[in-house]
């Protein structure tokens, strides 16, 4: 990482005050290269969260057009039909599982692995209890 360079110090001429020395433009449009990885890392892991969420409300929505609302009338198809719902999602999370595991560079940059690794954790008790929740419901 390279070092980061501190701006010189101005040498003020004898009988100017501070107030009226001139001071140098600032250029409010650029950005730093600390401010630029930052607001980088907040794209990423607010695109990885809405991603996260995409995916569960496409499986959501993909058992809701299967026909899953509609089996919810009677008991016995409701709770296979919650089953079913609950499988997905418990796959869609293990995919989701992997993924926090596989180093992908720029999550890896944005959370830091500490913190994959939490949420890894989160994720698999999740979908852990959603495949017990799956078994359940569907015998």
């Amino acid at each position: 990482m390279r070092a980061l360079r501190l701006p010189r110090r101005v040498r003020r001429r004898p009988g100017v005050s501070a107030v009226t020395a001139p001071r140098l433009p600032v250029r409010t449009s650029s950005l730093g290269p600390l401010a630029r990885r930052a607001r980088i890392d907040a794209g990423v892991r607010t695109g990885a969260v809405l991603l996260l969420w995409c995916s569960l409300l496409l499986v959501s929505y993909w058992w809701a057009a299967g026909g899953g609302v509609g089996d919810l009338a009677g008991w016995e198809s409701g709770l296979n039909s919650l089953g079913r719902l609950a499988g997905l999602l418990a796959s869609d999370l293990l995919l989701v599982q992997v993924l926090l595991m596989a180093r992908v560079p720029a999550l890896e940059r944005a959370f830091g692995q500490d913190r994959l690794a939490r949420h890894h954790r989160v994720v698999g008790f999740t979908s852990f209890s959603l495949m017990i929740g799956h078994l359940v419901l569907i015998t």
